[in-house]
């Protein structure tokens, strides 16, 4: 398992000696004319000296070219490089942002990075802990539920009681004592859905015939009710829209 700063290291380096060998190439093939030159003596001082200052001129672009054009193959290659090194992080991007927000499974550890294995590990770390906490959240939830039902039950019946003997306040205490247990069995109903949406069953229903459909009488009474119209006729689509929902 190699680390994504010694394949760095490692890349920089290949590419520096790279370009160190082109440029030493170039050097060595504009060093052959002017040794051919150097060692021409038939030549006449004025054809020297013109042949002296394109030499000099050429020397200096031979300098300066081989810089250039490392430079930007340099920076080319460093960018691929970079980019190379760096996909295992991309594509442990691309795995969280494909992930939906009830998936809280580990993340497979299949790479040979051991930067990119240390934040799969670390992050497979935290949605273990973050799952055992929604759990026993639902889990509290359930048990202070089951708690208090009894307790609830007991104080409706003595309530009622109470009402039969004529102690005025009775139906107004039953009335808020029934609030708090359809709170209560909405806890409940909260809490096994939650965990039956965590362990992952599933189901799918008909968004339009069973939600809307059913539905439309009543909503056309409360319109009619409320003295407006519905903007529309409330009729299934030829193409219902099916959603995913815990199993009760």
């Amino acid at each position: 398992m190699i680390s994504m700063r010694r394949r760095l290291l490692l890349m920089l380096a290949l590419i520096l000696l790279v370009t160190q060998l082109i440029s030493a190439f170039w050097l060595w093939h504009e060093s052959q004319e002017q040794i051919s030159f150097l060692v021409d003596e038939t030549l006449s001082a004025k054809v020297r000296n013109e042949r002296v200052d394109t030499e000099i001129a050429e020397a200096i672009a031979s300098l300066l070219a081989p810089s250039l054009i490392m430079m930007v193959v340099t920076l080319l290659a460093s960018f691929w490089a970079i980019s190379w090194i760096i996909r295992p992080l991309n594509q442990l991007q691309d795995k969280l942002e494909k992930r939906s927000a009830d998936n809280l499974t580990p993340l497979p550890v299949s790479n040979d990075s051991l930067e990119v294995v240390a934040v799969t590990k670390a992050l497979n770390q935290l949605l273990s802990r973050l799952d055992h906490t929604i759990q026993q959240e639902r889990l509290f939830t359930a048990d202070a539920a089951h708690e208090l039902r009894t307790p609830l039950a007991g104080i409706r019946l003595h309530l009622e009681l109470m009402e039969q003997q004529g102690i005025t306040g009775s139906k107004q205490l039953i009335a808020r004592i029934d609030q708090l247990m359809h709170v209560v069995e909405q806890l409940l109903m909260l809490s096994r859905a939650g965990q039956d949406f965590a362990s992952g069953h599933y189901q799918q229903f008909d968004w339009v015939a069973n939600v809307i459909k059913p539905l439309q009488g009543e909503l056309e009474e409360l319109a009619l009710y409320a003295d407006k119209r519905l903007p529309g006729n409330c009729q299934p689509v030829p193409r219902p829209m099916a959603i995913r929902c815990c199993c009760a």
